[in-house]
């Protein structure tokens, strides 16, 4: 699991660093970025909630709104860069299986 983890990280410093090599008169750049930033940040919020605070059910609406924000993410990336968006679909797909794994887990607990 660490490989796949370690997998998504560098296809994320890689589609965030082509974004950022982008010429800054690009309109869908800045919104980009500060999507990016959202989404990263929910991510770390959810991995806390959910691990370190044992949360689920609280972790389960920080889970979809990453669901939810990453392939907007994606989208956005994919208008500055293609390649980029690219890049974003194994978070995507990431994302997605923590919201499930989620509300499994906060359907049973109750």
């Amino acid at each position: 699991m660490e490989g796949t983890s370690l997998a998504i990280a560098v296809a994320l410093a890689w589609a965030f660093f082509r974004v950022l090599s982008r010429p800054d008169y690009m309109p869908d750049r800045p919104s980009a970025i500060r999507l990016f930033l959202l989404a990263l940040g929910l991510d770390v919020a959810w991995c806390w909630l959910f691990f370190a605070g044992r949360h689920p059910t609280v972790a389960l609406a920080a889970a979809a709104a990453l669901a939810g924000l990453v392939p907007v993410t994606g989208w956005r990336f994919a208008a500055v860069d293609r390649r980029a968006g690219f890049l974003l679909v194994p978070w995507a797909l990431a994302a997605a299986f923590a919201f499930l794994l989620d509300l499994s887990i906060a359907l049973r607990n109750g």
